[in-house]
């Protein structure tokens, strides 16, 4: 038996392990309401925007959210979640005005570069997102030109 607080929003996954031939309850108790999930931003990734050029990640960031990020930071983590190279970007407001709002980078490939690695923005999770599942590309999937 554990315990442990989450943030959850419409749409998340919880794991759970559960041992095979045993009862479980699973109780969920919300702890305080959150901002509205639509009025957050909404980072993005996309595997088709992001290449390799001489052994430099070059790609697109997006916001498809509802509120502007002060700091857009992109990390590559290994196969374990550590962070193994990071790089600020700069503020990207939200496409309030229908415009897509991106943000061209450049990031230089990290020595030994692992197995199982993936390029991430918002590697800290420090920004409220609408959707987590976009943040991600695994480099494994990624081109070169």
């Amino acid at each position: 038996a554990s315990d442990r607080s989450i943030e959850l929003a419409r749409g998340d996954s919880v794991d759970l392990t559960i041992q095979p031939g045993t009862v479980m309850v699973v109780e969920v108790e919300r702890k305080r309401p959150l901002d509205s999930l639509f009025a957050r931003a909404d980072l993005a990734l996309a595997s088709r925007e992001v290449k390799w050029q001489n052994g430099v990640l070059v790609g697109i960031v997006h916001n498809i959210g509802s509120a502007n990020v002060a700091d857009v930071v992109l990390g590559v983590v290994d196969a374990r979640g550590r962070i193994i190279s990071r790089k600020p970007l700069g503020a990207l407001d939200a496409p309030l005005d229908l415009v897509p709002r991106r943000m061209a980078f450049t990031l230089p490939a990290p020595d030994g570069l692992p197995s199982g690695g993936r390029l991430v923005v918002d590697p800290e999770n420090k920004v409220p997102e609408i959707y987590e599942g976009n943040n991600e590309v695994d480099l494994s999937a990624v081109r070169s030109e």
